[in-house]
Formats: C-alpha cells, sequence, structure tokens
C-alpha cells in the first residue's frame, strides 16, 4: 500500500486529502493525508470497506496492538509492520461506528502500543468527503478523484454448456455423482465454486491458468462480516478449498453479502459484487442439489 500516485488521483477542493486509486488496474482506492512531522495517514477503501495505515519518518516501536483515537473515542486494532518500521497497515477494516466517528473528527491519534506514531487536526481538511470519496472510489465510481477501482463481475464460465441459474451467471454440476458444484467465473484470473456435499457446503476457488497465490489462512469478508477458514490446495496449486465444510455462522454471514472479499494470508485473492447474481439463492440451491433433489439445474446428486 502506498500514497495514491499523482497521475491517478487527486487533492481534495481543502487542499490536504489525496484521493484516487493510484494505479489504473488497482482493485482499492487510497486517500491519505500529511502531518507536521513528515508522517502520513492514510484510508484504503476496498470493494466500500475502509480500513488505514500509517508512514513515519523513522522506525516505529515493534509492536502488533494498537488503537485510533477519534475526538476521545478509542478504536483498538491489529497491525502488520513492515521490515523497516516505517509503516504499518490494520489488519482488518474499521466498523461502522469508526467510519462514522471519522467522517465528524477533529482531531486522529494513532497509537502503537501505547506509544503516539500520528497526530493531526484534521476538522478544516474536508476529512467527510475525503471518507465518502475513498469508499465510492473503491465502488467503481468517477468523481473528483477520477476513475474508480477496477470492478470484478461474478459470470459465467465461457464455453461451458453447464445449466444456467435464470441470472445466467451460476452453473451447478454434478461432479463424481455425490458432490454438487456450483460455479462462476470471477475474472480473467479466477472462478469461485460452492460445493455441495449431503447438504452442506464448501468454498473453492480456481485458476484460470497458472497458480492461486498460497497461503495458510483464509479470510471471507462480506458486507462487514468476516469469517476464517484454512485452504487446502491440490498439487499444482491451482485449485484450492476450505478445509472443511462451512458452519452456520460461515453461511449466514455469506447470506448477507452484496458484495464478497476473499484473502489469503491477507492478500486479496477475489473481490466482486455477487448481489444480482442470482446469489445468495445459489447457496440453497447448491446444497439442495447434494441432497438428490431436482431443480433448474437438472437432476441432484445420488447422495447417501
Amino acid at each position: 500500500m502506498g500514497v495514491a500516485r499523482a497521475e491517478e488521483s487527486a487533492l481534495n477542493k481543502e487542499g490536504f486529502w489525496t484521493v484516487g486509486r493510484g494505479d489504473p488496474t488497482s482493485r482499492a482506492c487510497l486517500a491519505s493525508v500529511p502531518s507536521a512531522d513528515g508522517g502520513v495517514f492514510i484510508l484504503q477503501g476496498d470493494a466500500g470497506a475502509v480500513s488505514f495505515a500509517v508512514g513515519a519518518k523513522s522506525s516505529m516501536r515493534r509492536g502488533k496492538q494498537g488503537e485510533l483515537v477519534i475526538d476521545g473515542s478509542r478504536f483498538p486494532f491489529e497491525l502488520e509492520l513492515n521490515a523497516k518500521r516505517d509503516f504499518f497497515f490494520q489488519i482488518g477494516t474499521l466498523d461502522e461506528r469508526a467510519v462514522a466517528a471519522l467522517k465528524l473528527a477533529q482531531g486522529i491519534e494513532v497509537l502503537l502500543e501505547g506509544r503516539s506514531v500520528f497526530s493531526g487536526e484534521v476538522a478544516s481538511t474536508g476529512v467527510e468527503n475525503a471518507v465518502e470519496a475513498v469508499v465510492a472510489c473503491s465502488k467503481g465510481e468517477k468523481g473528483w478523484w477520477g476513475e474508480g477501482a477496477v470492478q470484478a463481475t461474478a459470470t459465467a464460465i465461457p464455453g461451458s454448456d453447464a445449466i444456467l441459474n435464470k441470472e445466467g451467471v451460476w452453473s451447478i454440476t454434478v461432479a463424481d455423482g455425490s458432490v454438487c458444484v456450483a460455479q462462476a467465473q470471477i475474472d480473467k484470473r479466477v472462478f469461485m465454486q460452492f460445493l455441495g456435499a449431503n447438504g452442506g457446503v464448501g468454498l473453492a476457488f480456481g485458476a484460470v491458468s497458472g497458480r492461486l497465490p498460497k497461503g495458510r489462512a483464509g479470510r471471507v469478508d462480506a458486507g462487514g462480516y468476516a469469517f476464517d477458514f484454512a485452504p487446502s490446495y491440490n498439487d499444482d496449486d491451482a485449485y484450492m478449498t476450505s478445509a472443511d465444510m462451512l458452519d452456520e455462522t460461515a453461511l449466514a454471514i455469506l447470506r448477507r453479502a452484496n458484495r464478497l472479499k476473499i484473502t489469503v494470508d491477507r492478500k486479496a485473492l477475489v473481490e466482486t459484487p455477487v448481489a444480482g447474481s442470482g446469489y445468495p439463492e445459489i447457496l440453497d440451491a447448491v446444497a439442495a442439489c447434494s441432497l438428490g433433489k431436482s431443480g433448474w439445474w437438472g437432476k441432484g446428486s445420488k447422495a447417501p
């Protein structure tokens, strides 16, 4: 993460916040404001969710815990420092209360293990407009900041003769007689699947070509809620499944989502809107198929 480059960003009318996508291929947007001591506070908008980062002129103390202090209100967070310890980013995203506080902020302070690493008055900087701009930009919207972030959208798999749902996006096929596979292509790199078996639902991703990013910790962010999963890879790392079927909490989170973001070891794998694609109905459909029920997909699996 870094400050948005000049050719893909713009300064707000107050002359303090620089907002933009930073790169023509970026799927996130940044809003940054400098401090008097040469540091920088950065907001990152990613599919409408907001997180932040802090850069400093010199090395910061080591640590994993921090607090974002907005006009006396404290919001604890976890962080990850870079090797030089002059930059860190928040792990996860800010909740709705923190984002609302940011919009009305008079002053912002960031503490790392109790020590201040950024402090600034933002009352007259246009902070509310900057927050709203980075969110809109991250959803692909154009504005005074320029073009919005690149948006990935679920589509049908090109060349597939599988039966599609009425929206023309998701297909369901029966694999090995007992597993139902709901599938859609997210972009030119990755396709996404929900795997139905005995009424349960698992998660899977495949590379259209090459390999998937490999890691030990998967995470799904969906509409302000999130859950973790353990990735399991095939031999050539081109296909990944959740090691376990999704529990009721994970499924409830998935059902709430209009957009999904999946990361592996905090690196983005997939980020896509799913509203209007026949989602979350596809979750019920693939579960029903796995129980042997017939539907728009044809015959269900041969459930034991």
